[in-house]
């Protein structure tokens, strides 16, 4: 996840004389603000919570990030340092 992030934000550096790279950068991007937008959720969010309504669990209430990867990819930052980060 990490990794992802890392590429999103830096990936435009690497990617100046590599035409695939290039537009893969990009399409990450654009998925990358579109499921930091509330209207637009994570694709791995409504897939488990569909699985664990076919399996019978109470599926999870929020994103997926915040309820399994939300210490991993955020360690101790305040709410407002990730506000103006974004």
């Amino acid at each position: 996840m990490r990794c992802f992030i890392l590429w999103v934000v830096f990936g435009a550096l690497l990617t100046r004389s590599r035409p695939i790279l290039r537009w893969l950068h990009v399409g990450s991007l654009v998925w990358g603000i579109l499921t930091e937008l509330p209207l637009w959720p994570c694709a791995l969010t409504v897939l488990e919570n569909w699985l664990e309504a076919k399996a019978g669990v109470q599926p999870y209430q929020g994103g997926f990030l915040l309820h399994y990867l939300d210490k991993f990819v955020y360690p101790d930052i305040s709410a407002t340092v990730l506000t103006i980060a974004g």
